[in-house]
Protein backbone atom coordinates (compact mmCIF):
# COMPACT_ATOMS: atom_id res chain seq x y z
CA UNK A 1 0.00 0.00 0.00
CA UNK A 2 1.35 3.95 -1.18
CA UNK A 3 1.50 5.99 2.12
CA UNK A 4 0.73 9.29 0.50
CA UNK A 5 0.87 12.62 2.50
CA UNK A 6 -0.43 16.02 0.74
CA UNK A 7 1.42 19.43 1.64
CA UNK A 8 -0.76 22.44 1.63
CA UNK A 9 -0.27 26.79 2.25
CA UNK A 10 -1.52 27.52 5.00
CA UNK A 11 -2.65 30.86 3.73
CA UNK A 12 -4.46 28.94 0.95
CA UNK A 13 -5.83 27.14 3.62
CA UNK A 14 -8.18 30.03 5.24
CA UNK A 15 -10.18 30.02 2.07
CA UNK A 16 -9.63 26.32 0.38
CA UNK A 17 -11.64 23.34 2.08
CA UNK A 18 -8.78 21.16 0.27
CA UNK A 19 -11.46 19.14 -1.39
CA UNK A 20 -10.30 19.26 -4.94
CA UNK A 21 -7.14 17.71 -3.95
CA UNK A 22 -8.69 15.03 -1.79
CA UNK A 23 -11.29 14.24 -4.88
CA UNK A 24 -8.20 13.48 -7.03
CA UNK A 25 -6.51 11.88 -4.79
CA UNK A 26 -9.24 9.29 -4.13
CA UNK A 27 -10.41 9.51 -7.80
CA UNK A 28 -6.64 8.43 -8.69
CA UNK A 29 -7.12 10.92 -11.74
CA UNK A 30 -4.32 13.41 -13.06
CA UNK A 31 -0.99 12.78 -11.05
CA UNK A 32 -2.13 10.52 -8.80
CA UNK A 33 -3.16 8.23 -11.73
CA UNK A 34 0.03 6.14 -11.55
CA UNK A 35 -1.33 4.76 -8.56
CA UNK A 36 -4.85 3.10 -10.32
CA UNK A 37 -3.56 -0.26 -9.83
CA UNK A 38 -2.21 0.36 -6.22
CA UNK A 39 -3.96 0.89 -2.86
CA UNK A 40 -3.39 4.24 -1.17
CA UNK A 41 -3.84 5.35 1.99
CA UNK A 42 -3.93 9.12 2.96
CA UNK A 43 -1.30 9.10 5.96
CA UNK A 44 -1.45 13.19 6.65
CA UNK A 45 -2.99 16.04 4.56
CA UNK A 46 -1.53 18.71 6.12
CA UNK A 47 -0.13 22.81 5.70
CA UNK A 48 3.45 24.71 6.30
CA UNK A 49 3.42 27.21 9.05
CA UNK A 50 3.13 29.90 7.12
CA UNK A 51 4.90 33.04 5.80
CA UNK A 52 4.90 36.74 5.98
CA UNK A 53 1.93 38.36 7.63
CA UNK A 54 -0.03 35.26 8.14
CA UNK A 55 2.57 32.52 10.10
CA UNK A 56 2.51 29.99 13.02
CA UNK A 57 5.65 30.55 13.71
CA UNK A 58 6.59 27.52 15.14
CA UNK A 59 9.72 26.20 14.20
CA UNK A 60 9.59 23.34 16.50
CA UNK A 61 5.88 22.54 15.31
CA UNK A 62 7.25 21.80 12.12
CA UNK A 63 10.43 19.81 12.92
CA UNK A 64 7.55 17.50 14.62
CA UNK A 65 5.33 17.37 11.08
CA UNK A 66 8.08 16.79 9.54
CA UNK A 67 9.27 13.99 11.76
CA UNK A 68 6.08 12.55 11.62
CA UNK A 69 6.34 11.73 7.75
CA UNK A 70 9.10 9.60 8.50
CA UNK A 71 7.54 8.23 11.64
CA UNK A 72 4.62 7.32 9.63
CA UNK A 73 6.67 5.49 7.02
CA UNK A 74 5.58 7.89 4.36
CA UNK A 75 6.16 6.91 0.51
CA UNK A 76 6.15 10.06 -0.85
CA UNK A 77 4.50 13.87 -0.23
CA UNK A 78 2.91 15.30 -2.91
CA UNK A 79 2.47 19.31 -3.13
CA UNK A 80 -0.53 20.67 -3.21
CA UNK A 81 -0.81 23.25 -6.15
CA UNK A 82 -1.29 26.15 -3.30
CA UNK A 83 2.58 26.09 -2.76
CA UNK A 84 3.11 26.90 -6.04
CA UNK A 85 3.40 30.71 -7.26
CA UNK A 86 3.60 31.96 -10.44
CA UNK A 87 6.19 34.39 -11.81
CA UNK A 88 5.39 37.25 -14.20
CA UNK A 89 6.80 35.32 -17.01
CA UNK A 90 4.20 32.37 -16.08
CA UNK A 91 6.71 29.63 -15.39
CA UNK A 92 5.82 28.04 -11.20
CA UNK A 93 8.06 27.81 -8.60
CA UNK A 94 7.42 26.05 -5.19
CA UNK A 95 6.66 29.01 -2.56
CA UNK A 96 10.45 29.38 -0.24
CA UNK A 97 8.94 28.27 2.75
CA UNK A 98 7.95 24.71 1.69
CA UNK A 99 11.07 24.71 -0.44
CA UNK A 100 12.89 24.60 2.69
CA UNK A 101 10.35 21.68 3.71
CA UNK A 102 10.80 19.99 0.68
CA UNK A 103 14.90 20.02 1.66
CA UNK A 104 14.59 18.77 5.34
CA UNK A 105 11.59 16.11 3.90
CA UNK A 106 14.27 14.76 1.08
CA UNK A 107 17.27 14.81 4.00
CA UNK A 108 15.59 12.22 5.67
CA UNK A 109 14.14 9.94 2.53
CA UNK A 110 11.20 11.02 1.98
CA UNK A 111 10.16 11.51 -1.57
CA UNK A 112 8.37 14.74 -2.62
CA UNK A 113 6.65 15.54 -6.31
CA UNK A 114 4.32 17.77 -7.30
CA UNK A 115 1.11 16.59 -6.80
CA UNK A 116 -1.59 18.30 -9.07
Amino acid sequence: MKRIAVLRCLKSSSHCSGAGCLKILFNKDKVYSKYKEEDIQLAAFWTCNGCDDISLGDEEGLRRKIASMERSSVDVVHLSHCVFKKNTDGSEEVCPQVRAIVSELEKIGVRVEKGF
